[in-house]
């Protein structure tokens, strides 16, 4: 061997022992080492698929043909890749369904059906793995996976670095599968099957100190809780799984996105936003970074549609829709999905309804509105347009199944408006009694949760239906009295931003701030806003001392008007 070959051989081994799985490959192929790139791509393959796929087929591509036909498993990586990249009358998927790394072929599949949008592929091939893995659980220990086979023995042993437990393989790629299928579940509406994946998922990777796992579930299940409208478990939720990723540095990672957006919905659904732009951004960027040169088309739909919805909060529903028409552009590559296209369609109805568009909305409400039952948020913009149609009566029809129980409906958001619009239209049949029970229930919701966004709706119709409920004996008169409040300044408002308001604090409030004081608003005490939060009373005690500093305020009476003041609240 040369010195300078063997120079780069030292400096892959290196690699290998120390540096990313992908960069060790590329060091060891660039030596001519290809033991070492087949040991480095067979102990790190979840990582590779999780990572970046694109990295596992330039390696594979880099190989020597003659090292591929020679190596078992090595073809039967190459054979996965083929079949994985659409094609799968090659010769070699039967070889690939016969060989010791089955596992990786699904891994692989999985991770092209996530990037094509193929969801039902996405839950196919991480059900497969699940079964490859067999029977298992938080605390059981999958069997022991085969090691590479070496040709040179004391190759192998001087490459000892590279390799990592079997058991750690099996968790890892047990996790991977897991939040892969609770991806599939809840892009598809099955929100407690979801749960029980991502929840399974956590404890596995617990359990395995898989802590970047760990992040990647607890920001998944904070996702989740913001799709059920639990807006008090997805901010704590997420806020445990972006403080573990900053705990580690790992702060603007692709783990972290999930949880970000999980904080836009929540700010968005309690009218900050500001907040919730900022969030969304962060999503963004987390997303953006992914290595794999971009976002997949359901997480492309998913930040479009948020971001459409805050915009349409905000007044502006042209810029909305141009934000449908910018993410229609980026996935009209993939082919027709109904689970992308019909969250898309609904958005673009809500946008079109807004701007007064009526007819434009009713064509793509029909577009959303397809499915047999019809989706629960589909039911809501139907009856929203009906009343802008003056039909009130057909409104309470259409509401009926969400209202009555015979339609599931999976989150308190969609129930709350569907209260509220039942509210609508029974003032404008002189229902005054069912306008104030339904309005009454809607109320309910909002103190439970925090809820603002929706009872902060423009136009005369909703002040009238909020003003009513001080005229009769409301549960909620302090809540209903501050959404009044807030409709009277929002002119106002609407010309601030969030820097503006920053301006006027001593300094910014930290996302953990804002998340305790918005507790102070109840009539929680320190101990239970410390047990909501799962975090020590001291550790609340000193963000309440930071809250009342920068307020510029020295009681919890004062701090939450001060707040209010600023429209922190």
């Amino acid at each position: 061997m040369s010195q300078d070959a063997g120079a780069a051989a030292a400096s892959a081994a290196g690699h290998a022992a120390n540096g990313p799985p992908a960069d060790a490959a590329r060091h060891a192929l660039a030596a001519g080492d290809w033991q070492l790139a087949t040991t480095v791509v067979l102990e790190h393959w979840h990582e590779l698929v999780l990572g970046d796929p694109t990295i596992l087929r330039d390696l594979l591509g880099l190989l020597p043909p003659e090292l591929a036909e020679a190596d078992p498993e090595l073809a039967l990586m190459a054979a996965a890749d083929r079949a994985g990249g659409g094609q799968p009358g090659d010769p070699r998927v039967a070889v690939v369904r016969r060989r010791r790394l089955p596992l990786l072929v699904a891994a692989l599949w999985l991770s092209e059906a996530w990037r094509a949008g193929d969801l039902d592929g996405v839950a196919v091939a991480a059900l497969e793995m699940l079964a490859l893995l067999g029977p298992g659980s938080a605390g059981a220990t999958a069997p022991a996976a085969t090691a590479p086979a070496a040709t040179d023995g004391a190759a192998m042993a001087g490459h000892a670095g590279t390799t990592r437990t079997a058991t750690a393989h099996d968790h890892a790629a047990r996790v991977f599968a897991l939040v892969a299928l609770a991806a599939a579940e809840r892009h598809t509406g099955d929100l407690d099957a979801a749960d029980a994946s991502l929840r399974e998922g956590l404890a596995v990777a617990g359990r395995a100190s898989l802590e970047r796992q760990m992040v990647e579930c607890t920001a998944q299940l904070a996702l989740l809780e913001a799709d059920r409208g639990r807006l008090r478990a997805a901010e704590r939720t997420a806020m445990e799984a972006i403080e573990l990723a900053e705990r580690r540095g790992w702060a603007g990672d692709v783990q972290t996105a999930a949880a970000h957006l999980a904080l836009a919905v929540a700010d968005g659904q309690r009218a900050d936003l500001d907040a919730a732009g900022a969030q969304l951004d962060l999503a963004t960027s987390a997303w953006g970074g992914d290595a794999a040169g971009g976002a997949a088309p359901a997480v492309v739909a998913e930040l479009a549609a948020v971001r459409a919805w805050l915009l349409l909060a905000g007044g502006d529903p042209a810029g909305g829709l141009k934000a449908l028409d910018a993410a229609g552009q980026e996935l009209s590559s993939w082919r027709p999905l109904p689970y992308l296209e019909r969250p898309l369609a609904l958005a673009e109805a809500e946008l079109l309804l807004a701007a007064g568009e009526t007819a434009a909305a009713r064509t793509a409400l029909d577009r959303a509105d397809g499915a047999a039952p019809p989706l629960p948020a589909a039911l809501l913009a139907r009856a929203r347009l009906e009343l802008e149609d003056g039909e009130p009566k057909a409104a309470i029809a259409t509401l009926a199944p969400l209202l009555n129980g015979s339609a599931a409906v999976s989150s308190l958001r969609l129930l709350l408006e569907a209260w509220l619009l039942d509210g609508l239209a029974a003032r404008a049949l002189d229902d005054r009694e069912r306008a104030f029970r339904s309005t009454e229930r809607a109320l309910t919701l909002a103190e439970r949760e925090g809820f603002r966004l929706a009872l902060r709706s423009p136009g005369a119709p909703m002040r009238e239906l909020l003003a009513a409920q001080l005229g009769r004996q409301t549960s909620h008169e302090r809540l209903v009295a501050e959404l009044l409040d807030a409709r009277d300044e929002a002119p106002e408002a609407d010309g601030r931003r969030h820097g503006g308001r920053e301006q006027a604090l001593i300094e910014p409030l930290s996302e953990r701030e804002r998340v305790v004081l918005r507790y102070l608003t109840s009539a929680l005490s320190n101990v239970e806003i410390a047990a909501e939060l799962y975090v020590s009373v001291n550790t609340v005690k000193t963000h309440i001392k930071s809250i009342y500093r920068k307020l510029d305020t020295t009681g919890r009476r004062d701090a939450v008007r001060r707040a209010r003041e600023l429209r922190l609240l």
